[in-house]
């Protein structure tokens, strides 16, 4: 990969979300990349689209060595957190993810 991650609309098995950069960040923070609007159809769910979908971004950033973050909606904290999202503020909540780099020896 060119150490970029790439920013719009993502969509697998009718799962989608947008990647963006935060508006509300320092100029130093930019690359950061902001996971927002994660939706899949109600009768859709439960059937492991968002999960396959946010595990495809989190290999891409995992990648790139790009920093994530989001602001999960209401009682779906715990979705993100096998992906490697940690709450870093209350309130509101918003939780990050830093790159999974594998160390080969």
């Amino acid at each position: 990969m060119d150490g970029l991650m790439k920013i719009g609309r993502r969509q697998h098995k009718l799962a989608t979300c947008l990647l963006s950069h935060s508006k509300v960040l320092p100029a130093h923070l930019k690359s950061i990349v902001e996971v927002s609007k994660v939706l899949c159809p109600a009768d859709k769910r439960g059937q492991g689209r968002a999960t396959a979908l946010i595990a495809l971004i989190c290999a891409e950033a995992d990648a790139n060595g790009t920093v994530m973050m989001l602001m999960p909606d209401d009682g779906i904290e715990d979705f993100y957190k096998p992906f490697g999202f940690i709450r870093i503020q209350a309130d509101p909540v918003l939780m990050a993810r830093k790159p999974i780099t594998s160390v080969t020896q």
